[in-house]
């Protein structure tokens, strides 16, 4: 275990951010210290008033802060942590300048979905109307709660009972969908009340409903992260991701930094990303111009040179596995695993085709890095289920 001052931090990453691209990479082996040096950049940047917003994707991150301007969202929650994420994010939006909205609508196109989510009210009581008068909440709230429940049994919505809120909606103003976001604010008096039973969330592709807890892991991953990012930054925050790779197929991981950059650069974040995942880094290098990328070993972390390399050359420089250089090859592989993420080719085809390769290999290394994709591949698979 190491102990981190400001001394083991480099210093670029203790600068503010000033630009709408500050990006870096954290590599190195397990027990190098990433986490703990993640950790430790927060605590710093806190220190100097800034707000901090932390995801872990792992359930060993080092984050211990609880500073109020640090924000962090962890996989760990469990099966929950999507709709809880949402719900957040709608409670926040309630009370905004509504500006954020575009944000989600980008999000959601950029996974696959419409730009909708929908949600419906679980065992309405037909006697809500006497439980609300009757009840013990403010008078403002009473007012509240009864315009919700009667705009949403009232004939138009009613018949569908599912009810959508698009966030392409520009003008955000139509009052059947913009006070929706508030009916989120009162969950729990509705639940106390016995109002309702429950309220289900729904995202959209290709026009149809698709319930929150069916989306893939992949899927949830992105929508969680990215809508609660946009319900949290604020101008020059300080963004720290501990393996974002985990449940995302290799298109979103090459996509996933500059998604990032793209949908939050006004707010000029610093964005620091710890991986073990070479295409993260292709992705990152291939489309961001400041990209600093910081090797650790034993604790120290040292900035690598800015030049851009292949997948192969990504493995041997920055994870030290060794392979014949091969573009190639590299591409192959991607394009295969692109294909069985979109469900264009099943496990035993992909299986086949890097077995194949695999027969053919003459290094060993390239043969252990081979058994990795198939690991990978197989992942990929769970995750879509």
């Amino acid at each position: 275990m190491f102990i981190f001052d400001n001394k083991n931090i480099p210093s670029q990453l203790l600068l503010p951010s000033n630009s709408d691209e500050d990006i870096n990479i954290l590599i190195g082996e397990n027990g190098s210290g990433k986490s703990t040096l993640l950790n430790d950049i927060s605590k710093f940047h806190l220190g100097q008033n800034y707000n901090v917003i932390a995801i872990a994707n792992t359930i060993y991150d080092k984050f211990n802060s609880r500073n109020p301007n640090f924000k962090i969202l962890r996989s760990s929650i469990g099966k929950t942590l999507a709709r809880n994420t949402i719900v957040n994010a709608f409670k926040i939006l309630a009370n905004d300048d509504l500006k954020r909205l575009r944000n989600i609508a980008n999000t959601l196109e950029y996974i696959g979905f419409d730009p909708i989510i929908s949600f419906k009210l679980k065992g309405v009581n037909a006697d809500f109307r006497d439980k609300v008068i009757d009840s013990e909440l403010p008078a403002e709230e009473k007012e509240i709660l009864l315009y919700f429940l009667n705009r949403y049994v009232d004939r138009e919505f009613y018949e569908e009972s599912i009810v959508s809120i698009n966030f392409n909606n520009e003008k955000f103003e139509d009052i059947k969908n913009s006070y929706l976001l508030t009916m989120f604010l009162y969950e729990k008096q509705l639940k106390s009340l016995k109002l309702i039973s429950g309220i289900n969330i729904y995202l959209h592709k290709n026009r149809q409903h698709i319930p929150l807890n069916k989306a893939s892991s992949g899927e949830l991953t992105l929508v969680t992260s990215l809508i609660y990012l946009t319900s949290v930054i604020t101008e020059n925050s300080v963004i720290l991701i501990d393996e974002p790779e985990n449940s995302l197929h290799p298109k979103w991981q090459i996509e996933y930094i500059t998604r990032i950059n793209d949908l939050f650069y006004f707010y000029q974040p610093k964005i620091i990303v710890a991986t073990h995942s070479p295409l993260i880094i292709n992705g990152a290098e291939m489309n961001s111009k400041n990209l600093k990328i910081f090797k650790g070993a034993n604790g120290n972390f040292v900035l690598e040179p800015n030049e851009k390399i292949n997948v192969e050359e990504i493995y041997q420089e920055y994870f030290d596995v060794t392979t014949p250089e091969n573009r190639y090859l590299s591409e192959n592989i991607i394009d295969k695993m692109n294909l069985l993420a979109s469900k264009n080719i099943g496990l035993d085809e992909f299986s086949k085709e890097i077995n194949n390769i695999q027969d053919n290999s003459y290094d060993e290394k390239q043969k252990k890095l081979l058994e990795e994709v198939l690991e990978m591949g197989k992942k990929i698979i769970n995750d879509l289920e």
